[in-house]
């Protein structure tokens, strides 16, 4: 008996998959654990930087821009071949440092003290989509999008976040597989990181 339930289980396995257009069967759900840069907040802190030093004509200069990068976690389910729903949580700290004038140098170049680190928290929550363009055993290509709310710890400020990844790729077995995306969002313009499926 236990020996029939074992021997089953391969079967039982792929019948809760989904079948793709390629007959490939996928697994129903995947967890992805991703890291991204140039993400929204990276960017303006960059902006941030760059147009403080130029209106204050001088007075401030930018001294550090740093970021840990976009780290994300997301959950999906595939309700057919077309589509699969789900979340993502996405953090990333931001530092700002601007130095301040203390006037010249003996060869007459500006100098400036140091300022203090400006920090910035986000943590954002995204109900998301994803759209399959083919799925293989080894490879697959997609589309994803979600729109939630983005939460600065720091300041306690909440504002719309999101992200549209026009171009997506996974590569590698059926549970697990490396990815990669391009797009615009909170979770950055490139991310890659691991998929399990299951």
């Amino acid at each position: 008996m236990a020996a029939s339930i074992i021997a089953a289980l391969p079967a039982f396995a792929a019948a809760e998959g989904v079948e793709a257009k390629s007959g490939s069967v996928r697994p129903r759900n995947e967890v992805s654990v991703s890291y991204g840069t140039l993400s929204v907040p990276h960017v303006a802190n960059i902006l941030g930087g760059v147009f403080g030093t130029a209106f204050t004509g001088g007075l401030a200069k930018v001294d550090k821009i740093a970021t840990s990068g976009a780290i994300g976690v997301e959950y999906l389910n595939y309700l057919n071949s077309h589509i699969a729903v789900g979340g993502s949580i996405v953090e990333e700290r931001l530092t700002l440092n601007f130095g301040s004038y203390d006037g010249k140098d003996e060869d007459g170049n500006a100098t400036y003290k140091d300022g203090e680190d400006q920090h910035n928290n986000y943590i954002t929550i995204m109900p998301t989509a994803k759209l399959p363009w083919f799925y293989y055993d080894h490879f697959s290509m997609y589309s994803k999008a979600g729109a939630g709310i983005c939460v600065g710890t720091d300041s306690g400020d909440v504002t719309f976040g999101m992200q549209l990844s026009p171009i997506g790729l996974d590569f590698g077995g059926k549970a697990f597989r490396g990815f990669a995306e391009v797009g615009f969002g909170m979770q950055g313009f490139l991310l890659a990181g691991l998929r399990w499926g299951f």
